[in-house]
């Protein structure tokens, strides 16, 4: 039997979001909400894209499709990025130096669910560094 009964979870986004990682089982049932925040800055750490956040979405989307798979997932392997201000900052960051990051990724509850967040807070705003 198959169900089409997605499992949602609702939250507000904030200002201190980062990204939105939103994947199906196949991701989850292989790699915890941790995994997937670490794979997410360990990609924008070292991004190799100048700072062009829409590559970098797609470099994260990559990274976490092929873990899955290394991972030996049976499931299908569905995801997107949905990036905020603040992960843009920190790619700019990490390509340019521009910006000095002081983040600690925060997990919203919840494990093998449809909408995963994933978010941090960075202390400085770069319009406050002219």
């Amino acid at each position: 039997m198959i169900s089409a009964e997605p499992e949602i979870k609702g939250f507000k986004v904030s200002k201190d979001f980062d990204c939105i990682v939103m994947g199906c089982d196949g991701i989850y049932d292989k790699m915890s909400n941790k995994e997937v925040v670490d794979l997410v800055w360990n990609s924008a750490r070292e991004s190799t894209t100048g700072g062009d956040l829409h590559l970098e979405c797609a470099n994260i989307v990559e990274r976490l499709l092929r873990e899955s798979v290394k991972k030996k997932t049976l499931d299908n392997i569905t995801c997107i990025v949905i990036a905020f201000k603040n992960l843009k900052r920190m790619v700019e960051y990490f390509c340019t130096g521009k910006l000095e990051p002081t983040h600690k990724p925060k997990i919203l509850p919840g494990r093998k669910v449809a909408s995963e967040a994933v978010s941090a807070k960075t202390s400085r705003d770069p319009s406050e560094e002219a």
